[in-house]
């Protein structure tokens, strides 16, 4: 009670009463409890009015719904409602109080948005989302809503990612990697929150001119190198003999091949090591200096069920399509790192 926690303590009073409507205790706790809140309640309107609180209204409309809400739990219990018979509702003031509430949030908002920065436009968010749920369509309460919204996002343009080889011998599409970290991001920052990515394109579109930073990914040093494993199959003897076309004719002779059992069904695997370099930067635009650079090494194993020959590094390249697939496995995992450190980067603006 010293916490003025009436809703909790009622709460449990109303509902032991509705397990058992003669539980005495209980009733005596909910008629105490009741009244204090009132009083208290009563105290805390008067003194809010009496000030110079900017926000005298909103509050005052807040605590009168407590009442009420109070007041309802009373009324919607049939043995609460025989012990308090006449619970207090705030009918007739409430929507006097809910307009003086909207004009003093919305007028609060406003000024807040004459001060131009990301932080009181963000404020400003807030008051105006409240006022638009007491009156929806007061005044261009939703318009204010969307320029408040704007104003408060942190917008970051990603640039296209580079990924190569050493020495620059080959490159590789990071489509994939690029469309799947956007998701990543988009997941981590929705829209709900206070922080945009854009492609360039999609800055372009939307006409954003001045991002508040700009993100650089590039990924070298890329190799690939793959090992073929033999493993399983039955191991059967040499035979003595073979069957041999000898004058026109098939004839058993002597085996002379080499002294080594064979192994028959042997399978193969082939497991590949992939291992890049990566540099992830953020720059401010506004005064061209970079605020977060890390480099990130990376290894990724991968294991094909199929015998797979192929070598990219510093003195070996060899072409294949399927180089680019194995790309791809790559870049999604070292994605999730990058994924992680924008994320914690970032997670300051929201």
């Amino acid at each position: 009670m010293k916490k003025h926690n009436y809703a909790e303590v009622i709460n449990k009073a109303t509902y032991r009463l509705s397990c058992d409507a003669d539980n005495k205790r209980a009733g005596q706790i909910l008629q105490k409890t009741y009244s204090e809140a009132l009083v208290y309640y009563q105290n805390e309107i008067d003194r809010i009015l009496l000030s110079n609180d900017k926000f005298r209204w909103a509050k005052t409309l807040d605590i009168m719904q407590k009442t009420n809400d109070l007041s309802d739990e009373i009324r919607y219990n049939s043995t609460a409602s025989r012990l308090i018979c006449e619970p207090k509702i705030y009918a007739s003031e409430i929507p006097d109080i809910t307009q003086r509430a909207v004009a003093e949030l919305y007028g609060i908002g406003t000024d807040l948005l004459t001060q131009n920065t990301k932080e009181k436009a963000k404020e400003a968010y807030y008051y105006f989302t409240k006022a638009e749920k007491l009156i929806p369509k007061y005044k261009d309460v939703g318009e204010k809503i969307h320029e408040s919204k704007e104003r408060a996002t942190f917008k970051v343009i990603i640039e296209p990612v580079s990924a190569y080889t050493q020495n620059n011998v080959l490159s590789f599409s990071t489509k994939t990697f690029y469309q799947t970290m956007f998701y990543k991001l988009r997941e981590n920052f929705p829209y709900s929150g206070f922080i945009s990515f854009y492609s360039p394109e999609e800055a372009s579109n939307h006409k954003i001119t001045n991002p508040d930073q700009i993100v650089q990914i590039e990924i070298y040093d890329f190799e690939l190198e793959s090992k073929i494993i033999e493993y399983g199959g039955e191991v059967i003897p040499n035979p003595s003999k073979i069957l041999t076309l000898v004058d026109g004719k098939y004839v058993w002779v002597k085996y002379v091949g080499p002294p080594n059992n064979r192994i028959s069904n042997q399978k193969t695997l082939s497991r590949l090591l992939m291992k890049a370099n990566a540099v992830l930067k953020i720059t401010s635009p506004s005064d061209h200096k970079t605020v977060y650079k890390d480099n990130i090494p990376w290894n990724y194993t991968e294991e094909l069920n199929y015998s797979y020959k192929s070598g990219i590094s510093q003195t070996h390249i060899s072409i294949s399509p399927d180089n680019q697939i194995f790309f791809d496995h790559f870049s999604l995992s070292l994605g999730d790192q990058v994924v992680n450190r924008l994320s914690q980067f970032f997670k300051q603006y929201n």
